[in-house]
């Protein structure tokens, strides 16, 4: 199955004129560390994290050996993705840089991200 997941922990941006830098672009709550208060089974209460539909058990939790803070995003199969919507505006020429701390768990053998831009409320894809 295949799913459209936008787990981005990290983009940075860089620019095709000669700048050997990178610009991150913030990603709310990227470590999935709030609430912080207890198990969470949908995105509502997680901040900067959404999903088109109610997952059935997908969230958040402690105790799963997360490597950034005290807290893990988890992902049943079957459940909707989840997706962050950004202030960043794609320019010609932008240089996009996708970073993920995952594990893929039980029986799933596929993680997918995808990088999404809005275009008056409908989703383009623009890399995976």
């Amino acid at each position: 199955m295949c799913r459209r997941v936008l787990l981005s922990l990290m983009l940075l941006l860089g620019l095709f004129a000669g700048v050997s830098w990178a610009e991150p672009i913030e990603v709310e709550n990227f470590s999935f560390e709030l609430p912080g208060t207890s198990k969470q089974q949908n995105w509502g209460n997680v901040p900067g994290w959404s999903s088109d539909t109610v997952a059935t058990d997908s969230g958040v939790e402690t105790g799963y050996a997360p490597t950034d803070g005290e807290w893990t995003c988890f992902i049943r199969s079957g459940d909707p993705s989840i997706w962050q919507l950004t202030d960043h505006v794609i320019t010609h020429g932008d240089v996009f840089e996708l970073k993920l701390d995952a594990r893929i768990t039980w029986a799933a053998t596929t993680l997918l991200m995808i990088l999404y831009y809005d275009d008056n409320g409908a989703r383009v894809e623009a890399a995976s």
